[in-house]
């Protein structure tokens, strides 16, 4: 179940931000390279569940994923500032292309979900804003303990 929202999310995703297209990858990927992505990118995490009900052997999972708008501060004149203006137009549309929009058959639409603080990699000079999403799904059969 996850592998189909996670592919269907990271479709979404190129459709909605055409211009970075090819540049959609896992954010494992991202953060390991030892070399700057071309930018701008997004970096597509799936950032684990919750049980949100339980009912014997069926339960009822919340998933949150993440997608990291990563710019790069180098080739802005105006570094830092010029980034994140960047950055929040990329997540602005992000968000508005996934809450109400429903991953999968099964899952209910996207809601917006607390994403966390930005990340400076000032080593690669790069910004990473995070947009973060959840979405819920019943299993029939999982025992939550």
């Amino acid at each position: 179940m996850f592998d189909v929202v996670e592919a269907a999310l990271v479709e979404r995703v190129k459709a909605l931000v055409p211009e970075v297209g090819p540049r959609v990858v896992s954010l494992g990927d991202l953060m390991e390279a030892k070399d700057k992505p071309a930018t701008p990118a997004l970096a597509v995490a799936y950032d684990g569940y919750k049980v949100a009900d339980e009912k014997g052997a069926d339960g009822l999972l919340e998933a949150r994923w993440l997608v990291a708008v990563c710019v790069s501060t180098a080739r802005q004149r105006d570094g830092a500032r010029a980034a994140r203006e960047s950055a929040l137009a990329i997540a602005a549309t992000l968000l508005q292309g996934l809450v109400g929009w429903r991953p999968a058959a099964g899952c209910t639409p996207f809601k917006a979900a607390d994403p966390g603080g930005p990340l400076w990699d000032r080593e690669r000079g790069l910004y990473l804003l995070p947009v973060a999403v959840k979405t819920r799904a019943a299993f029939a059969g999982v025992e939550v303990i």
